[in-house]
C-alpha cells in the first residue's frame, strides 16, 4: 500500500468552543481521542464533560496551564487531575534565567489580581 493512502486513515480537526457545552456536539461517535487545549479557561463544567467522554471510551487529553500567577491552581484543574488515569507535566521556561517555571508571569497591568 502506498504511504500516502495510509495518511488518509488519520483524521483530525479542531473546533473553537466558548464553553464545555460546545464539546460534546462536536464529538463524532467514531472519535477515539479528544484533545482540549487551554482547558483552564473552559470552567468547572469541563469536569462532567471529561468524565462523560472517558466513560464512553474516549481518551481525553487536557492541555492547560496548571497554576495562576501567584501559585493557586486554575479551576477545575484539581478535579480533572483526580479523574486522570495518567498525568504528564510540562513546565514553562523562565525567560530570565532559563530554568523550569511552575506558573505564569503577568506582563501587563490587570484588575484581575486574585491571589486565590
Amino acid at each position: 500500500m502506498p504511504q500516502c493512502t495510509r495518511l488518509l486513515a488519520w483524521h483530525w480537526w479542531s473546533q473553537a468552543i466558548q464553553s464545555a457545552a460546545g464539546i460534546l456536539p462536536n464529538v463524532d461517535s467514531r472519535t477515539e481521542v479528544v484533545g482540549i487545549d487551554e482547558s483552564n479557561f473552559i470552567g468547572p463544567d469541563l469536569v462532567n464533560v471529561a468524565r462523560h467522554l472517558a466513560d464512553s471510551g474516549k481518551q481525553v487529553l487536557n492541555r492547560r496551564v496548571g497554576y495562576r500567577l501567584h501559585g493557586a491552581p486554575f479551576a477545575p484543574m484539581p478535579e480533572l487531575l483526580n479523574l486522570a488515569e495518567s498525568i504528564a507535566k510540562a513546565l514553562a521556561i523562565c525567560m530570565r534565567c532559563g530554568k523550569p517555571a511552575k506558573h505564569s508571569e503577568r506582563l501587563v497591568e490587570s484588575t484581575d489580581d486574585k491571589r486565590s
